[in-house]
């Protein structure tokens, strides 16, 4: 039974037993809906039910990409086994539900973060029970969440014709997943939405919100300028899902509830809000952090720390200081930035300053003992040094040229000389007649000799000419673009000393 209740401005709906009921009227319905909807997230909400309302990915769902075709002519389900990689929120689980929803054959989703693969066996036994039956379709979100074993599982259905795999994961599927099921599917990788496709859903999200808080909640309608929907869209660093949060909470933040009544305060007409007061309002409740999109064990990790590296390796100091920073800030362990820093001076530095190793070493034990945050600047100065050190991959390169000599020439045997001098077979060949300095079974003591110098071989015979030390620091290619790099000037007079960001300080003068 319906029991819709009216006043000016609202409608309560309560005791609903059916949604469809074919007796009630069609506003009635549209009214049920959205009061079942007003429950839902606004990324629920929003979610596209057909390509048509996708936004972005048109690199796979474009005219000409790799998964459009298959909603051309009725191929959807001829569609391949997917992995679908890619950061959060840009639209993996709505690509692959729209998968499902257009596809004839049967489809059952899972997520590896909450399913156990028992349940996945539960289905999939029904199936083999029938052979006659057609294969399915089989939706697994944050795929890399399974251990082996189970990927194993899965290899094995994709292997007996059984299913077709679409599994989502944030993770990238050359470490997390097993090697032999990323070779039966095709990696699809999703990127980032832009700030236009974001505020396309903004857009979306804010008619959305205002139809529950005009018919449902009895609210006052709230309008974002576009400066505003910019602003969030900004925010969420490509995050669809985030900035539907966002904007969710700042829908929350601007509805003005009376101290005593508690009842909403209303207004006539909308409300407008800009940028800035939207700013204001998120720093009064503290929403207006920026956020960091770092997983400290993911790929972002590894990215982030190679790319600290190779700042520090260029002599970039204001890549490497944001870097390092960018690591810490998203709750990377000091120690591990410390210890990447050793192996620097040791791989990068080497030679070309002997005292840096033990500088970065003496460091380690520092933040060891200081922790976060009072390490901080400590690190800040160490990155600056290394960074600033001149180059030498001497020592890196000698090690590479010994490890691969030794891989050519395992076995070969140690000369006579050089072998320990304690056997009874070593005294008896360099005594005797033959027992003197131009004996080649003769050891020469250099510490005995001026200078140090003696006529000695020290590598096996097959390696005479074997060289593992170059006496280089650095290599020999001419980088042709750098013609083209204008010089970086970073004095006092052209950034502020508190600009971590060099922003450029007006200058008055």
């Amino acid at each position: 039974m319906i029991k819709v209740e009216r006043s000016p401005g609202s409608v309560k709906i309560e005791d609903v037993d059916c949604l469809e009921s074919e007796l009630m009227p069609m506003g009635e319905k549209d009214l049920v809906k959205l009061q079942y909807e007003s429950k839902l997230s606004l990324a629920q909400r929003l979610r596209p039910k057909s390509l048509k309302d996708y936004i972005g990915q048109l690199q796979l769902v474009g005219p000409d990409g790799s998964v459009a075709h298959y909603f051309q002519d009725d191929n959807i389900d001829k569609i391949r086994s997917m992995i679908l990689w890619g950061p959060p929120g840009v639209g993996k689980t709505s690509l692959a539900k729209i998968i499902l929803n257009e596809s004839s054959l049967k489809a059952y989703e899972f997520s590896a973060a909450i399913d156990s693969i028992n349940q996945i066996k539960s289905v999939v036994d029904k199936i083999d029970r029938h052979r006659g039956a057609s294969k399915i379709i089989l939706f697994v979100d944050e795929i890399h969440r399974f251990s082996r074993a189970q990927q194993d599982y899965l290899l094995d259905l994709l292997d007996r014709n059984l299913v077709i795999l679409i599994g989502a994961t944030t993770e990238n599927p050359s470490f997390n997943i097993i090697k032999p099921l990323v070779s039966r599917c095709i990696v699809l990788t999703l990127s980032a939405h832009s700030v236009s496709q974001i505020k396309q859903v903004l857009d979306r999200g804010v008619i959305e919100l205002n139809k529950t808080r005009k018919y449902v909640q009895d609210f006052p309608e709230i309008d974002l300028d576009s400066s505003a929907l910019e602003f969030l869209a900004k925010k969420s660093n490509g995050d669809l899902r985030n900035s539907l949060k966002l904007l969710e909470l700042c829908f929350l933040l601007l509805t003005d509830f009376d101290p005593i009544t508690k009842k909403v305060i209303t207004h006539e007409g909308s409300v407008t809000v800009s940028s800035q007061m939207l700013r204001e309002k998120l720093d009064a409740y503290g929403g207006n952090r920026s956020l960091i999109n770092y997983d400290a064990k993911g790929d972002n990790h590894y990215d982030t720390i190679s790319a600290y590296h190779k700042a520090v390796r260029g002599s970039d100091v204001n890549g490497a200081l944001y870097y390092m920073m960018r690591m810490l800030k998203g709750g990377d362990d000091p120690l591990y930035v410390c210890r990447r820093i050793v192996r620097i001076a040791s791989e990068d530095i080497g030679v070309r300053d002997n005292s840096c190793l033990v500088y970065c070493a003496n460091v380690y034990e520092t933040v060891l003992r200081l922790g976060m945050p009072k390490c901080l600047k400590l690190m800040v100065e160490c990155t600056m040094r290394v960074a600033k050190s001149l180059k030498s991959v001497e020592i890196y390169r000698a090690w590479h040229l010994a490890k691969d000599l030794v891989k050519k020439h395992p076995n070969i045997t140690v000369p006579f000389h050089l072998r320990d001098s304690q056997s009874k077979l070593y005294n008896r060949l360099t005594d005797g007649e033959d027992g003197h300095e131009n004996n080649k079974f003769v050891y020469k003591y250099n510490l005995d000799y001026k200078d140090g110098q003696v006529n000695q071989q020290y590598l096996p015979d097959e390696l005479t000419d074997a060289r593992v030390l170059l006496k280089r620091h650095l290599g020999t290619k001419i980088d042709t673009d750098f013609d083209q790099l204008d010089d970086n000037d970073d004095s006092e007079a052209e950034f502020a000393d508190d600009d971590f960001y060099g922003k450029k300080r007006k200058l008055n003068q």
